[in-house]
């Protein structure tokens, strides 16, 4: 499954929800709604933009263990992440 701009934004939507919710003892608001979609939106590209442009850099290497005693060291040249840029 990709990671996805909107699936992003929609998850913070969430996230604002449960912590306005929280903080506030209240539902979210619709006021504004409009205003918050755009600003997720455009957090969520900024964010997935930078992880492609930087995905061979965020892992050099992974070392697997087998649970018991032994472990294998691995380098990572190249990662690819599966992220979608939707409009």
């Amino acid at each position: 499954m990709a990671l996805t701009v909107s699936g992003l934004a929609d998850e913070m939507e969430k996230a604002m929800g449960v912590e306005w919710q929280n903080s506030k003892g209240t539902t979210l608001p619709e006021a504004g709604k409009d205003d918050r979609r755009m600003l997720f939106l455009s957090i969520s590209r900024g964010f997935l933009n930078s992880l492609l442009a930087q995905q061979n850099t965020l892992v050099d290497g992974v070392t697997l263990n087998d649970g018991v005693m032994s472990s294998q060291a691995y380098t990572v040249d190249s990662l690819t992440l599966n992220i979608t840029i939707d409009e």
